[in-house]
């Protein structure tokens, strides 16, 4: 079974309390979770230096899991060659 880890990042603000992404944080893709944890450990404490008052935020990390998304890449990725 094949994963994909993203390191995200939701906020909540005065203007729009509901937990939320802004422009400019959308969810990056991770090697592994050992590396998404520690990355989300680093900017959590970053961002938390630079918000404003009343803002809140909140890094972590998810893991998905797709079947068969692997297979069909290669199998893509075969037939592209076979236009050229």
């Amino acid at each position: 079974m094949d994963s994909l880890i993203m390191l995200m990042v939701l906020f909540s603000s005065p203007d729009i309390p509901q937990p939320h992404q802004i422009a400019g944080m959308a969810p990056r893709p991770q090697p592994n979770m050992e590396v998404c944890l520690t990355r989300r450990t680093f900017m959590q404490a970053n961002i938390e230096t630079q918000l404003r008052p009343g803002v809140r935020a909140r890094v972590f990390c998810v893991e998905f899991r797709a079947v068969g998304y692997a297979e069909a890449v290669d199998t893509f990725s075969r037939t592209l060659g076979e236009d050229g």
